[in-house]
C-alpha cells in the first residue's frame, strides 16, 4: 500500500511540476454509495429481518488530489475507506478496504467529464464482531478498472456516477468473489 500511495503522490507532483502556475493541484474530499457485487455473508436478526454484506456495496470515504495536464486532460488519485457492514446490539459483520483510484478526466464541456483508470484496493477483510465473531475471511489486495462521469455544479462541487470491475480473492481458500458495483459519490474541491 505504502508504494501504491507513493505512486499517486509522485504522479500528482510530476502533472504539477508539468503546468503553469494558473492551474494549480486541487485536493479533494468526497463520499459516496455503492451497491453491488456478490454477497459475502448474511446477517439474521432476532425478529427475523436478514441484511447481506456485499464485496461491492457500502459507504465510501476519499480524500486526494487532482490536476490538469494541458487543456484536455485532469489526473485524479484518492485514497479511501469503502465499507459495507450489518450493525446490531450484540455484533455485527463489516466488509473493509482501502482503495486508491488513479484516474484520468477528459471533460465534454466546462460542466461534463468522463474518466477511467485503476483502483488499487488494499486489505479487504470480512469481520464479525460480537455473536459473528468467528466471521474473519481476509481477501487478496487486488487491482480493478473505474469508469465514470462527473457533473460539476460549481468549481467546487461535482457528483460522479461510477462503474467499478474488481474481483476478490479469499487469501486462505482462493475463491472468488465479484466487486463490480456502481455508484454515487460527491466530491467537494479546495
Amino acid at each position: 500500500m505504502k508504494s501504491l500511495v507513493a505512486l499517486a503522490v509522485l504522479t500528482l507532483a510530476g502533472a504539477a511540476h508539468a503546468q503553469d502556475s494558473a492551474r494549480p493541484i486541487s485536493f479533494i474530499a468526497g463520499i459516496g454509495i455503492t451497491g453491488g457485487g456478490s454477497k459475502l455473508a448474511t446477517v439474521q436478526y432476532s425478529d427475523g429481518r436478514t441484511q447481506d454484506v456485499r464485496a461491492g456495496s457500502g459507504v465510501m470515504f476519499y480524500l486526494g488530489g487532482e490536476s490538469r495536464i494541458g487543456t484536455l486532460v485532469s489526473l485524479q488519485a484518492t485514497v479511501g475507506y469503502h465499507v459495507d457492514s450489518t450493525n446490531a446490539t450484540n455484533g455485527d459483520v463489516r466488509f473493509g478496504r482501502y482503495p486508491i483510484d488513479l484516474l484520468a478526466y477528459v471533460p465534454v464541456n466546462e460542466q461534463l467529464r468522463f474518466g477511467a483508470g485503476a483502483q488499487f484496493v488494499n486489505n479487504p477483510r470480512l469481520k464479525g464482531s460480537g455473536v459473528a465473531s468467528n466471521v474473519d475471511l481476509k481477501f487478496d489486495s487486488t487491482v480493478g478498472f473505474v469508469l465514470e462521469g462527473e457533473y460539476r455544479f460549481t468549481p467546487w462541487l461535482g457528483v460522479k456516477l461510477r462503474g467499478v470491475n474488481a474481483r476478490y480473492t479469499v487469501t486462505q481458500t482462493n475463491e472468488t468473489a465479484s466487486g463490480n458495483h456502481f455508484g454515487l459519490l460527491c466530491n467537494l474541491y479546495f
